[in-house]
């Protein structure tokens, strides 16, 4: 977590925080990855939740000027994060 996605405002207890955010780096790595011919490390994924309702949150995402944007949905303990890429890389 970098100190941009530790001052969110999200109501949430830290480690819940964390979770919600190493799933959002993931689908984002899984939808960025195919572009890249190294890794993309998660610490140089940016993300911003936006709460939606108490089990949703919008996504945006960013990386080396790559937005990404999506949604994060939670039953209890389980977590679904859908990402798609905002503009064709070329």
């Amino acid at each position: 977590m970098n100190p941009q996605e530790r001052m969110q405002s999200i109501n949430e207890a830290f480690d819940r925080i964390a979770n919600l955010l190493f799933s959002c780096k993931e689908a984002a790595y899984k939808c960025l990855q195919p572009q890249f011919t190294a890794p993309v490390p998660f610490e140089d994924i940016l993300v911003h939740l936006t709460v939606k309702n108490i089990r949703s949150y919008q996504v945006r995402s960013s990386y080396q000027g790559i937005d990404l944007e999506g949604e994060l949905y939670r039953w209890n303990d389980v977590v679904l994060v859908w990402m798609t890429l905002r503009k064709k890389i070329v």
